[in-house]
């Protein structure tokens, strides 16, 4: 089976090589082709080369501008093709004249060459190349090695499989048989069998595997089997479900378990697995139980893929101890494992509709990733769910996938001329000042951050409306099908102006917030834009928090203590430090910790109010969030205190709801208003860094 035979429709497989054969590309004749191509096989004895030759032919004659073939006798460029598993790279472009030669090593690779080729003739060269990303590969003459045998990339753009191989990119949902924490699929209906569960502290686990189990072993046996191809090489990752539990029986013990660690029986697994299955390849995660590798080396179709979560995005990155450790473990890894592949990310996983300009920086993660000898990359984006400049980001990570050095902002501004004819007088400088700006500003992309985080590193608030307002007022001129693209692109830019009314200093005012409210509740015209985030990212329940949120600032504005200064008197919380939002009158959502919330960790949290701000009598109402799986709990108890004595108290209940916002309210009395009162905040968890959050510290009524 041929990959495009795989990959593209075989109405289009069909067709191209239909036409290819009407006008006379069969081995051994070479009439014109097109406006004026003449494809040819290198060896006409070659299968392989008289097919691309045909294939090609096909393309170009769809990819025409000219539909009556007869009128073309002028021959332009000759193109010879050529499949050579000895090729002394992965492929080679050589030009001679007219005469221009396409080789490769095999067919996967032949597929994507010839649609660089294709995409090189656009313009001037007469063909139809709007829907293929920019060609980087010279027709003058080129050669290369992939830098990566995986390129992996999870994003909207690349969930095509007729695309995928033209950008020589894969996706885990097209080319992992088994991917992920889902090895419970290996069981009927999902459920673990009781003899292949975990034995933890005596009793048997539902959420973990026993991997000494031959139940288990079996099962995936038999998964492998049913699920392998029959033509080529398929992948699988074995990995323990996603706790730290470990299997301690006597069987995991023997072969080295301990409490933390499950690598040495998730090793014995693999071993077995490989020598029943040699031609398919098998991973397991450096991750959790498993980050360590094992002490003796693996069979050479086992493989492994290490997070890169914990290397910062950000300039200057690789002197980080975050990232020496991370080269440590790669390094430990390739001592027994002969494919070490990286799980990188390329998007903030909180906000996938404001910008993300990480190209730049992704060049120099590739780069850092090559250096240290990793095999594969699986880039983590925002699939299914729409992030703007998607498009173009996607394009460019896949072509460095295959040439890290690639001159990025050039290629990038080809995307915008190719995708975005129209508007790329906009769009093109404002994204390379994007990434200059992350690049000069050295400040970090957070994988999971809010807007502070976007405007400190690259964007400027009102550089950005003005962007979005000559954006609209071009995109007026554009295509049907570029304005398809711009009609998302804007829609979604609401939402970050949405955001940049929320944070402190913001300018918010109701009127704003309806009229960018109103232009965002057009993404229900788009299927991939209901979440703007991972977790609790409905765009149905931000609006509908936007009107709460709008309500709840209405009566902030009359917070008698709106504008006070609160003074922190236990230790501080580096980048929460700045407590304002305690009293800036402006409520901030349930479902976003990092904009609006003040963030405390000591134990005993104490804030201190000047004098005078506070009257005997006075209920103090505090906001704060309940968010379980962040760690962040409403507080066990609050007290206000003045002079060593405690003037109001209240003991909050514990709340089962997550991303809620409560109020607290606290009467004082006995309060002397010549002197500061002192509000303590006891912490519900201990241990662990415990944390709270909190809005708005308010009084209401007449002073």
């Amino acid at each position: 089976m041929y990959i495009f035979d795989r990959y593209l429709s075989p109405k289009i497989v069909a067709f191209c090589l239909a036409v290819a054969l009407c006008c006379g590309c069969a081995a051994g004749r070479k009439n014109p082709v097109g406006d004026g191509y003449v494809i040819a096989p290198v060896d006409e004895g070659n299968s392989e080369d008289v097919r691309w030759a045909e294939y090609l032919s096909g393309q170009i004659v769809r990819r025409s501008a000219k539909t009556d073939m007869s009128v073309s006798h002028r021959c332009r460029l000759e193109i010879r093709v050529h499949v050579d598993a000895f090729l002394s790279h992965d492929f080679v472009v050589e030009r001679k004249g007219e005469v221009l030669y396409l080789s490769t090593r095999d067919a996967g690779k032949m597929l994507w060459l010839v649609y660089q080729f294709l995409s090189s003739r656009g313009g001037q060269g007469g063909l139809n190349v709007a829907d293929l990303p920019p060609a980087f590969v010279s027709m003058d003459g080129d050669s290369g090695d992939f830098a990566f045998e995986y390129r992996g990339i999870y994003t909207p753009s690349n969930s095509d499989p007729e695309l995928m191989p033209v950008m020589a990119s894969h996706n885990v949902d097209y080319d992992w048989a088994l991917w992920g924490h889902n090895l419970r699929r290996v069981f009927d209906g999902g459920r673990i069998p009781d003899e292949a569960r975990a034995l933890v502290d005596g009793e048997r686990a539902g959420s973990q595997f026993c991997f000494s189990s031959n139940a288990l072993f079996e099962a995936v046996s038999r998964f492998v089997k049913d699920h392998r191809s029959s033509s080529e090489t398929s992948r699988f990752v074995i990995m323990p479900d996603d706790n730290a539990l470990v299997c301690q029986c006597p069987a995991c013990v023997k072969v080295g378990n301990t409490s933390g660690s499950a690598t040495p029986a998730v090793s014995a697994l693999l071993r077995r697995l490989a020598g029943r299955y040699p031609d398919d390849l098998f991973f397991t995660s450096s991750y959790m139980t498993t980050v360590e590798p094992p002490s003796a080396p693996l069979p050479s179709n086992v493989g492994v893929l290490v997070s890169a979560i914990s290397v910062p995005m950000r300039e200057k990155f690789k002197s980080r101890p975050a990232t020496k450790k991370f080269a440590a473990l790669v390094s430990r890894w390739r001592q027994v494992a002969g494919r070490v592949y990286v799980w990188d990310y390329m998007r903030n996983f909180d906000d996938y509709l404001t910008p993300y300009p990480c190209l730049r920086l992704l060049q120099q993660r590739l780069a850092f990733f090559q250096s240290i000898g990793v095999k594969g990359v699986f880039f983590n984006g925002s699939s299914p769910s729409y992030a703007p400049f998607d498009d173009v980001q996607t394009a460019t990570v896949a072509a460095m996938l295959v040439r890290p050095e690639l001159p990025v902002a050039d290629y990038v501004d080809s995307c915008f001329a190719r995708y975005y004819p129209v508007t790329a007088s906009v769009l093109a400088p404002a994204y390379r000042k994007w990434e200059d700006d992350v690049a000069r500003n050295r400040e970090l992309l957070p994988f999971y951050g809010g807007i502070g985080d976007a405007v400190k590193a690259w964007l400027v608030p009102d550089e950005y409306v003005a962007f979005c307002d000559s954006l609209d007022r071009r995109a007026k001129s554009a295509g049907e099908t570029e304005r398809a693209r711009l009609n998302k692109m804007l829609t979604a830019s609401w939402f970050t102006r949405l955001e940049l009314l929320r944070r402190p200093g913001g300018g918010y005012t109701e009127q704003e917030a309806r009229r960018c409210l109103e232009g965002l509740r057009g993404y229900t015209a788009f299927a991939d834009m209901a979440a703007y985030r991972e977790a609790e990212g409905a765009l149905e329940r931000y609006i509908k928090d936007w009107d709460i949120l709008m309500a709840g600032n209405r009566v902030a504005a009359r917070n008698r203590l709106r504008g006070v200064a609160v003074e922190s008197v236990s230790r501080s919380d580096g980048a929460y430090a700045d407590l304002s939002p305690l009293t800036d009158g402006e409520c901030a959502l349930p479902t976003d910790y990092h904009t609006g919330w003040v963030i405390a960790s000591p134990e005993e949290v104490v804030w201190r109010l000047p004098a005078g701000q506070v009257r005997s009598g006075d209920v103090l109402s505090l906001s704060f969030l309940n968010v379980p799986r962040w760690r962040i709990y409403l507080p066990r108890r609050v007290e206000a205190w003045q002079e060593g004595r405690c003037v109001g108290a209240v003991d909050v209940p514990a709340e089962d709801g997550a991303f809620v916002r409560r109020d607290v309210s606290c009467k004082v009395s006995l309060v002397a208003p010549s002197r500061p009162l002192e509000l303590r905040l006891f912490q519900r968890e201990e241990g662990r860094r415990p944390t709270l959050a909190c809005d708005e510290v308010a009084v209401y009524g007449k002073h």
